[in-house]
């Protein structure tokens, strides 16, 4: 096969490109105007959502402050593209998660330092239970019945994020500094993850070309600091290790599953929306008619579960204590129709444009049976009305693994084609690379000037 033909078939029209960045910029206006009818129709109380679709407030700043994300972002669309293609494999790994944590912080803190700690003080966070809990065993056994006690947070949620703040209190990592840290290496970490998954079960050269965009997202705003970027960490983990168990025979299929089920009844105490992360592993289950391994990692997952009956703990009992908390909540007075659309205009945002244009403009196969399960767990998260807003963060962890699809906009690597033929070229030219990633980091620079974001 032709290089060049190859080349051909698997680039789009500038068309899909077009198409996609008016759709994005269409949607995310439609929900700004709609939000802002809606909240002088039924007050500001009723949505809650002072900069919609975003959760916070319009609050426009240009300081001094800017010149740290300005700066960095700079640095980084300028090098990231050259060091992931040239560096040695496991060193891009170690600089994706470096950047992972720098980009986030850098952005967070154009506003003062208190930018990383602020949003995990807050009244309705996490941490201001952990001083309720004397005894895990006491507080598990108690949990559905004191539910009310608790922060937003914590009654939105099971309580295994909580409990880890408990014990990470307990060795004398207390406050509000520890829990941003942990966050923000949650984010880092599930890039890294990610990246290793599509380097490993698509090739090297789409892993280099994908690895500055799971990092240089605007969703790096809400990376720092908010527990879903841990919970991304733990939703990666868990399905990148049941990916390779499904690649894997024998024992070592065994043992990859049932660590999977085991980092994933973690993740299931963190959040419940988690349990759609098993989407993004359903496809790649189904090609290599793997559903044994599925099923197994599933069994542990609920014999874990399970399991904490023993310490007064009922998941399901638990889940619907929840479900009614949200539903007594902000939730209960954001309209239906409204929440499904301005969700995906948060989302969106958090994406940034450049997701956009790689979604339309995705054509490999490999990747996209990795990219179209998260695609899938938004949709469903979004018409199960779970959340009717604050989609920005709640859907981190699907979102990471969308942002894998910016590989056709990286900087162009050859990739194999198959036994035989030419090498196909995947994304664009180092000028045009940086153009995405340029458009992405002035995207979250933009937000983070114009909006007080909530988290």
């Amino acid at each position: 096969m032709n290089t060049a033909a190859a080349e051909g078939r698997s680039r789009p029209s500038r068309g899909w490109t077009i198409g996609a960045l008016v759709i994005w910029a269409v949607v995310v206006s439609v929900a700004r105007w709609w939000g802002e009818r809606l909240n002088a129709e039924l007050g500001p109380e009723a949505l809650r959502l002072g900069a919609p679709p975003l959760v916070g407030r319009d609050d426009p700043q240009v300081t001094a402050g800017l010149l740290v994300p300005v700066a960095v972002g700079a640095i980084l669309v300028w090098f990231l593209p050259i060091l992931t293609r040239r560096l040695a494999w496991r060193r891009v790994l170690v600089l994706i998660a470096l950047v992972g944590v720098a980009w986030p912080v850098a952005v967070n803190v154009s506003r003062g330092l208190d930018g990383l700690t602020d949003p995990v003080s807050r009244t309705d966070e996490y941490l201001v239970d952990v001083p309720l809990i004397g005894s895990p065993r006491v507080f598990l056994d108690q949990y559905v019945e004191r539910i009310d006690d608790y922060s937003p947070h914590v009654r939105s949620h099971p309580p295994g994020f909580v409990l880890l703040l408990w014990g990470m209190d307990q060795l004398g990592l207390s406050g509000p500094g520890w829990v941003a840290a942990l966050c923000i290496a949650g984010g880092a970490g599930a890039a890294a993850v990610v990246l290793w998954i599509v380097r490993r079960f698509v090739d090297e050269p789409t892993a280099r070309a994908a690895a500055p965009f799971l990092v240089l997202a605007p969703s790096a705003l809400w990376v720092a600091s908010t527990a879903d970027a841990w919970f991304a960490l733990l939703g990666a983990g868990s399905m990148a290790l049941v990916i390779c168990a499904a690649h894997n025979d024998g024992r070592r299929r065994i043992a990859l599953a049932v660590a999977g089920g085991i980092v994933f009844s973690v993740a299931a105490m963190s959040s419940y929306g988690l349990w759609l992360i098993w989407l993004i592993a359903a496809p790649t289950l189904l090609k290599r008619r793997a559903i044994d391994v599925g099923a197994i990692a599933g069994i542990v997952t609920v014999a874990i579960l399970a399991s904490l009956t023993g310490f007064g703990f009922n998941y399901l009992h638990a889940f619907r204590a929840t479900q009614i908390e949200v539903a007594e909540s902000v939730q209960s007075t954001r309209p239906t129709a409204f929440a499904l659309f301005s969700n995906l205009a948060a989302f969106g945002l958090a994406c940034g444009p450049a997701a956009a244009v790689a979604l339309a403009r995705l054509r490999d196969r490999r990747l996209w049976l990795l990219v179209s399960g998260a695609v899938g767990a938004v949709v469903v998260a979004n018409l199960s009305l779970l959340s009717k807003g604050e989609v920005e963060r709640i859907w981190f962890p699907f979102g990471i693994w969308i942002l894998a699809a910016g590989a056709c906009l990286g900087f162009a690597a050859a990739s194999a084609a198959g036994a035989g033929t030419d090498p196909v070229r995947t994304g664009v030219s180092l000028t045009e690379a940086r153009l995405w990633l340029g458009l992405q980091v002035a995207t979250a620079i933009v937000i983070q000037t114009l909006v007080r974001t909530g988290w």
